[in-house]
């Protein structure tokens, strides 16, 4: 009977013992599962933010899209009323240097005209009162 007995006893602690070694696997069992639960919260949290940077990256590159085309455009009209604005001065600096050639001209043949005609009176004074 003692030997049933110590057997018994021996039989009672390997339960306690594994009764603790299960009480610590539920531990660690429902320790592990909490874990998944907080990283599987993650992975949703993580995925959402990723889905809104991916839509911030999209957005972010039409963005740059638009502001580069501009740019291209701002760039275009500005040469374009350089241009303009050169070929304008070109031309109202060509007129402005024709006119002042003209009048110039007129005037010189003005000049010429009055010094021919005052040359052809002097003429004709001096062949009036030569002495002949």
């Amino acid at each position: 009977m003692i030997y049933f007995h110590k057997v018994l006893e021996e039989f009672k602690i390997e339960e306690n013992k594994v009764e603790k070694r299960k009480t610590k696997l539920v531990k660690d069992f429902e320790d592990n599962t909490r874990k998944i639960n907080e990283l599987e919260a993650k992975i949703l949290t993580m995925e959402k933010y990723e889905k809104t940077l991916t839509n911030f990256k999209k957005h972010i590159l039409k963005e740059k899209n638009f502001y580069k085309m501009e740019i291209d455009n701002y760039e275009t009209t500005c040469k374009e009323i350089y241009t303009q604005f050169n070929n304008s001065l070109e031309n109202c600096v060509y007129n402005k240097c024709n006119e002042i050639n003209e009048n110039i001209n007129r005037i010189f043949d003005k000049f010429t005209k009055k010094s021919l005609e005052n040359y052809k009176n002097m003429e004709t004074l001096i062949n009036k009162y030569k002495p002949q």
